[in-house]
């Protein structure tokens, strides 16, 4: 795969009018491997299970893009190392708006990584734009642990629960937030 190709992931079947489990395949398919992944069709779609995010891996969302979350499970987003305690690196995600539409449930996939979109065992991680607005409160909506080199940009959160939480890990830059959570900022 030439993770400098730019792949649009409704060739691979994601479109607001898709089924949320043929929205999760595609865009896991379009996201193996790293790679330029955009959804550029404005619109909701619907997702019902993790989608795992590898080393050089961008997805940018265009301004409308919702992922709104129809069953109860914990990660909407992951970094496939975290699975085995390995590093991934150079991951970026722009323009995502979630809808946790009160969906959502304990972590099944690593231990303590109860999150909307998390991240554990990661280098130069990149999150600019991101908007949830309706968290619960059970699930942080941002966790990340064991990691080095982050940025987080004009990040919106709202919830009952952690917005953004940090675990082990050195060298961030954090800035334009408009948090209000129940704690963690």
């Amino acid at each position: 795969m030439n993770r400098t190709q730019t792949k649009n992931a409704a060739d691979f079947g994601v479109s607001p009018a898709a089924a949320a489990g043929a929205n999760v395949s595609g865009l896991q398919a379009a996201l193996d491997g790293g790679g330029l992944v955009v959804v550029d069709r404005p619109g909701v779609y619907d997702v019902n299970d993790t989608v795992f995010l590898d080393s050089d891996t961008r997805l940018v969302c265009a301004p409308g893009v919702v992922f709104r979350k129809v069953a109860p499970y914990c990660n909407v987003l992951l970094n496939r190392g975290a699975l085995t305690k390995t590093y991934n690196e150079n991951i970026t995600i722009e323009g995502l708006r979630l809808s946790v539409n009160g969906q959502e449930a304990m972590p099944t996939l690593v231990h303590g990584l109860r999150a909307q979109f998390g991240f554990f065992y990661v280098r130069n991680l990149t999150l600019r734009d991101i908007t949830c607005l309706d968290g619960w409160p059970h699930q942080f909506m941002i966790y990340i642990v064991t990691w080095s080199h982050l940025l987080i940009e004009r990040v919106r959160l709202a919830g009952d629960k952690d917005g953004i939480k940090l675990n082990n890990g050195h060298d961030a830059v954090i800035r334009d937030l408009d948090l209000t959570t129940y704690d963690d900022g």
